[in-house]
Protein backbone atom coordinates (compact mmCIF):
# COMPACT_ATOMS: atom_id res chain seq x y z
CA UNK A 1 0.00 0.00 0.00
CA UNK A 2 0.85 3.37 -0.73
CA UNK A 3 2.11 4.82 2.42
CA UNK A 4 1.52 8.29 2.03
CA UNK A 5 -1.90 7.96 0.99
CA UNK A 6 -3.55 5.80 3.48
CA UNK A 7 -2.97 4.97 7.19
CA UNK A 8 -4.67 2.12 8.65
CA UNK A 9 -6.24 2.13 11.87
CA UNK A 10 -8.35 -1.09 12.59
CA UNK A 11 -10.32 -4.29 12.08
CA UNK A 12 -13.19 -5.29 13.09
CA UNK A 13 -15.68 -8.57 13.46
CA UNK A 14 -19.03 -6.73 12.08
CA UNK A 15 -21.95 -9.82 12.61
CA UNK A 16 -25.57 -9.17 11.17
CA UNK A 17 -28.27 -11.12 10.58
CA UNK A 18 -32.39 -11.03 9.96
CA UNK A 19 -34.89 -11.85 12.69
CA UNK A 20 -37.81 -13.29 12.15
CA UNK A 21 -40.86 -13.39 14.79
CA UNK A 22 -43.00 -16.61 15.51
CA UNK A 23 -46.20 -17.50 17.35
CA UNK A 24 -45.35 -19.76 19.98
CA UNK A 25 -49.13 -21.65 19.56
CA UNK A 26 -48.62 -21.93 16.16
CA UNK A 27 -45.08 -23.75 16.19
CA UNK A 28 -46.47 -27.22 15.48
CA UNK A 29 -49.25 -28.64 13.87
CA UNK A 30 -50.54 -32.12 12.12
CA UNK A 31 -49.74 -33.25 8.88
CA UNK A 32 -51.82 -35.90 6.45
CA UNK A 33 -50.95 -38.28 8.05
CA UNK A 34 -51.78 -37.45 11.73
CA UNK A 35 -48.16 -36.84 12.81
CA UNK A 36 -46.86 -33.86 14.63
CA UNK A 37 -44.84 -31.36 12.74
CA UNK A 38 -42.88 -28.11 13.19
CA UNK A 39 -44.09 -25.31 10.91
CA UNK A 40 -42.66 -22.10 10.82
CA UNK A 41 -45.17 -19.73 9.72
CA UNK A 42 -43.89 -15.61 10.24
CA UNK A 43 -46.25 -13.43 11.69
CA UNK A 44 -44.42 -10.32 11.50
CA UNK A 45 -43.67 -9.31 8.40
CA UNK A 46 -41.75 -5.90 9.32
CA UNK A 47 -40.03 -5.15 13.22
CA UNK A 48 -42.74 -2.13 14.91
CA UNK A 49 -39.61 -0.08 15.38
CA UNK A 50 -41.46 2.89 17.36
CA UNK A 51 -42.73 -0.25 20.28
CA UNK A 52 -38.91 -1.14 20.27
CA UNK A 53 -37.68 2.60 20.85
CA UNK A 54 -40.41 3.14 23.86
CA UNK A 55 -39.66 -0.33 25.42
CA UNK A 56 -35.56 0.12 25.76
CA UNK A 57 -33.31 2.20 27.29
CA UNK A 58 -30.29 3.92 25.61
CA UNK A 59 -32.45 3.73 21.96
CA UNK A 60 -32.82 6.24 19.27
CA UNK A 61 -35.06 6.58 16.63
CA UNK A 62 -35.70 9.09 14.19
CA UNK A 63 -37.75 8.33 11.13
CA UNK A 64 -37.96 11.71 9.04
CA UNK A 65 -33.85 11.46 9.28
CA UNK A 66 -33.52 7.39 8.91
CA UNK A 67 -35.40 4.53 9.57
CA UNK A 68 -33.06 2.90 11.37
CA UNK A 69 -33.44 2.08 15.18
CA UNK A 70 -29.86 2.24 16.82
CA UNK A 71 -30.15 0.96 20.02
CA UNK A 72 -26.74 1.10 22.70
CA UNK A 73 -25.71 -1.48 24.46
CA UNK A 74 -23.96 0.01 27.50
CA UNK A 75 -22.22 -2.96 29.19
CA UNK A 76 -20.98 -4.43 25.98
CA UNK A 77 -20.52 -0.75 24.61
CA UNK A 78 -21.94 -1.79 21.11
CA UNK A 79 -24.27 -0.02 19.29
CA UNK A 80 -27.25 -2.14 17.54
CA UNK A 81 -28.41 -0.94 14.05
CA UNK A 82 -31.45 -2.46 13.63
CA UNK A 83 -34.38 -1.84 10.18
CA UNK A 84 -37.83 -2.58 9.91
CA UNK A 85 -37.16 -5.59 7.54
CA UNK A 86 -35.81 -6.71 10.73
CA UNK A 87 -31.93 -6.50 9.91
CA UNK A 88 -29.81 -6.25 12.70
CA UNK A 89 -25.90 -5.19 12.60
CA UNK A 90 -23.64 -4.94 15.73
CA UNK A 91 -21.53 -2.06 15.43
CA UNK A 92 -18.44 -1.03 17.56
CA UNK A 93 -17.64 -4.38 18.80
CA UNK A 94 -13.91 -4.20 19.40
CA UNK A 95 -12.93 -7.56 19.51
CA UNK A 96 -11.90 -10.46 16.54
CA UNK A 97 -13.72 -13.28 18.18
CA UNK A 98 -16.31 -14.78 15.82
CA UNK A 99 -18.20 -16.69 18.25
CA UNK A 100 -18.59 -13.32 20.71
CA UNK A 101 -19.53 -11.51 17.63
CA UNK A 102 -22.54 -13.92 17.23
CA UNK A 103 -23.45 -14.20 21.05
CA UNK A 104 -23.66 -10.21 20.81
CA UNK A 105 -26.30 -11.12 17.69
CA UNK A 106 -28.28 -12.83 19.90
CA UNK A 107 -28.24 -10.77 23.20
CA UNK A 108 -30.11 -8.25 20.65
CA UNK A 109 -32.67 -10.72 19.41
CA UNK A 110 -33.61 -11.51 22.72
CA UNK A 111 -34.09 -7.91 23.49
CA UNK A 112 -36.31 -7.38 20.81
CA UNK A 113 -38.76 -10.66 21.78
CA UNK A 114 -39.05 -9.93 24.83
CA UNK A 115 -40.13 -5.94 24.18
CA UNK A 116 -42.58 -8.30 21.94
CA UNK A 117 -44.09 -10.81 24.58
CA UNK A 118 -44.17 -7.89 27.34
CA UNK A 119 -46.58 -5.30 24.48
CA UNK A 120 -48.56 -8.49 23.57
CA UNK A 121 -50.15 -10.88 26.28
CA UNK A 122 -52.39 -12.96 23.93
CA UNK A 123 -49.10 -14.02 21.79
CA UNK A 124 -46.29 -15.73 22.96
CA UNK A 125 -43.28 -15.06 20.54
CA UNK A 126 -40.32 -16.77 19.96
CA UNK A 127 -37.70 -16.22 16.52
CA UNK A 128 -35.14 -17.80 14.25
CA UNK A 129 -31.83 -15.60 13.15
CA UNK A 130 -31.36 -16.14 9.52
CA UNK A 131 -28.56 -14.87 7.11
CA UNK A 132 -26.17 -14.92 9.92
CA UNK A 133 -22.99 -13.16 8.84
CA UNK A 134 -19.70 -12.10 10.22
CA UNK A 135 -18.29 -9.59 7.81
CA UNK A 136 -14.89 -7.41 8.66
CA UNK A 137 -14.89 -3.72 8.97
CA UNK A 138 -11.44 -2.03 8.62
CA UNK A 139 -10.72 1.22 8.96
CA UNK A 140 -8.65 3.40 6.84
CA UNK A 141 -7.23 7.44 7.23
CA UNK A 142 -6.13 9.63 4.06
CA UNK A 143 -2.98 10.60 5.71
CA UNK A 144 -2.80 14.52 4.27
CA UNK A 145 -5.87 14.72 2.41
CA UNK A 146 -9.38 15.44 2.92
CA UNK A 147 -12.46 13.89 0.54
CA UNK A 148 -14.27 16.02 -1.49
CA UNK A 149 -17.50 13.74 -1.42
CA UNK A 150 -19.72 15.57 -3.96
CA UNK A 151 -16.89 15.36 -6.62
CA UNK A 152 -16.66 11.65 -5.89
CA UNK A 153 -20.63 10.77 -6.06
CA UNK A 154 -20.51 12.77 -9.35
CA UNK A 155 -17.97 10.69 -11.15
CA UNK A 156 -18.98 7.23 -9.76
CA UNK A 157 -22.39 7.98 -9.55
CA UNK A 158 -23.94 4.31 -10.10
CA UNK A 159 -22.26 2.64 -7.37
CA UNK A 160 -22.28 5.49 -4.59
CA UNK A 161 -25.06 6.82 -2.13
CA UNK A 162 -25.19 10.51 -0.89
CA UNK A 163 -27.10 12.53 0.54
CA UNK A 164 -26.17 14.98 3.02
CA UNK A 165 -29.24 16.21 4.15
CA UNK A 166 -30.02 12.71 5.86
CA UNK A 167 -26.62 11.75 6.43
CA UNK A 168 -22.92 13.29 6.19
CA UNK A 169 -21.35 10.47 4.84
CA UNK A 170 -20.99 8.81 1.49
CA UNK A 171 -21.40 5.07 0.62
CA UNK A 172 -19.93 3.49 -2.11
CA UNK A 173 -20.51 -0.09 -3.15
CA UNK A 174 -17.95 -1.56 -5.54
CA UNK A 175 -19.21 -3.17 -8.52
CA UNK A 176 -21.21 -6.81 -7.80
CA UNK A 177 -18.76 -8.87 -9.46
CA UNK A 178 -15.36 -7.48 -7.86
CA UNK A 179 -13.07 -10.22 -6.54
CA UNK A 180 -12.55 -8.94 -3.37
CA UNK A 181 -15.63 -9.41 -2.29
CA UNK A 182 -16.31 -5.99 -0.53
CA UNK A 183 -19.79 -5.37 0.38
CA UNK A 184 -19.57 -1.33 0.92
CA UNK A 185 -17.27 1.63 1.56
CA UNK A 186 -18.19 4.57 4.23
CA UNK A 187 -15.66 7.70 3.24
CA UNK A 188 -16.43 10.73 5.55
CA UNK A 189 -15.31 14.20 4.36
CA UNK A 190 -12.37 14.24 6.99
CA UNK A 191 -10.36 11.59 5.03
CA UNK A 192 -11.88 8.27 7.21
CA UNK A 193 -12.81 5.34 4.94
CA UNK A 194 -14.17 2.49 6.46
CA UNK A 195 -14.47 -0.79 4.35
CA UNK A 196 -16.86 -3.97 5.08
CA UNK A 197 -15.91 -6.92 3.35
CA UNK A 198 -15.47 -10.42 4.14
CA UNK A 199 -11.87 -10.73 4.54
CA UNK A 200 -9.32 -8.30 6.04
CA UNK A 201 -6.66 -9.83 3.45
CA UNK A 202 -9.14 -8.90 0.63
CA UNK A 203 -9.61 -5.88 2.06
CA UNK A 204 -5.68 -4.68 2.40
CA UNK A 205 -5.54 -5.97 -1.46
CA UNK A 206 -8.17 -3.98 -2.26
CA UNK A 207 -7.23 -0.50 -0.64
CA UNK A 208 -3.39 -1.34 -2.19
CA UNK A 209 -5.34 -2.22 -5.96
CA UNK A 210 -8.60 -1.11 -6.98
CA UNK A 211 -9.69 1.81 -4.13
CA UNK A 212 -5.84 3.17 -4.22
CA UNK A 213 -6.25 3.59 -7.79
CA UNK A 214 -9.48 4.86 -8.08
CA UNK A 215 -8.90 7.94 -6.02
CA UNK A 216 -5.44 8.55 -7.53
CA UNK A 217 -7.34 8.88 -10.68
CA UNK A 218 -9.85 10.65 -9.50
CA UNK A 219 -7.44 13.28 -7.71
CA UNK A 220 -5.12 13.42 -10.78
CA UNK A 221 -8.08 14.11 -13.10
CA UNK A 222 -11.09 15.23 -11.13
CA UNK A 223 -9.27 16.82 -8.13
CA UNK A 224 -11.05 14.02 -5.74
CA UNK A 225 -8.94 15.67 -2.78
CA UNK A 226 -9.18 18.88 -1.48
CA UNK A 227 -6.02 21.29 -1.46
CA UNK A 228 -6.18 21.85 2.10
CA UNK A 229 -4.58 19.38 4.57
CA UNK A 230 -6.27 17.95 7.21
CA UNK A 231 -4.94 19.25 10.73
CA UNK A 232 -3.61 17.28 13.48
CA UNK A 233 -5.20 17.31 17.30
CA UNK A 234 -2.52 19.46 18.75
CA UNK A 235 -2.83 21.36 15.79
CA UNK A 236 -6.84 21.91 15.69
CA UNK A 237 -6.08 22.57 19.54
CA UNK A 238 -3.39 25.25 19.04
CA UNK A 239 -6.05 26.79 16.33
CA UNK A 240 -8.77 27.00 18.71
CA UNK A 241 -6.81 28.66 21.58
CA UNK A 242 -5.88 31.08 18.90
CA UNK A 243 -9.47 31.59 18.17
CA UNK A 244 -10.44 31.74 21.57
CA UNK A 245 -7.52 34.65 22.40
CA UNK A 246 -8.88 36.48 19.26
CA UNK A 247 -12.54 36.50 20.79
CA UNK A 248 -11.40 37.38 23.90
CA UNK A 249 -8.92 40.29 22.52
CA UNK A 250 -12.22 41.78 20.18
CA UNK A 251 -14.38 41.94 23.02
CA UNK A 252 -12.10 43.62 25.03
CA UNK A 253 -11.63 46.39 22.67
CA UNK A 254 -15.06 46.46 22.40
CA UNK A 255 -15.36 47.11 25.85
CA UNK A 256 -12.48 49.90 26.10
CA UNK A 257 -14.52 51.85 23.16
CA UNK A 258 -17.84 51.48 24.81
CA UNK A 259 -15.73 52.67 28.07
CA UNK A 260 -14.12 55.44 26.34
CA UNK A 261 -17.42 56.49 24.91
CA UNK A 262 -19.02 56.73 28.03
CA UNK A 263 -16.00 58.70 29.56
CA UNK A 264 -16.30 61.34 26.98
CA UNK A 265 -20.33 61.63 27.31
CA UNK A 266 -19.92 62.41 31.07
CA UNK A 267 -17.32 64.65 30.69
CA UNK A 268 -19.40 66.79 27.97
CA UNK A 269 -22.33 66.46 30.64
CA UNK A 270 -20.60 67.76 33.40
CA UNK A 271 -18.70 70.54 30.89
CA UNK A 272 -22.74 71.29 30.08
CA UNK A 273 -23.82 71.32 33.67
CA UNK A 274 -20.80 73.84 34.75
CA UNK A 275 -21.85 76.38 32.04
CA UNK A 276 -25.28 76.05 32.91
CA UNK A 277 -24.16 76.96 36.67
CA UNK A 278 -21.71 79.66 35.76
CA UNK A 279 -24.92 81.59 33.53
CA UNK A 280 -27.27 80.86 36.34
CA UNK A 281 -24.90 83.09 39.05
CA UNK A 282 -25.03 85.71 36.75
Amino acid sequence: MNNDTFVFKSCYFVPSGKIVLYDQDDKYDFDSNGNLIEQKKPIKDSLNLKLIALKTHNSRYNPSIISILYLHLKDLNVTANITQQGKITINGFGSTDKESAIKHLKLVEKIIVKVYNLNDNNVSFYSELQDVKVNVMCTYETKTHAINLNEFQFRNEDFVTYDIEKHPNLIYRPPPNNNYDIKKIIMTVRGKIIIYGSNSDKIKEYVENDLNNLLKKSYEKQKIFEKKPLLTTKQRSQKTKENIARIKKEKQKELEKVKRKQEKEKEEKEAKDSSNMKKRKK
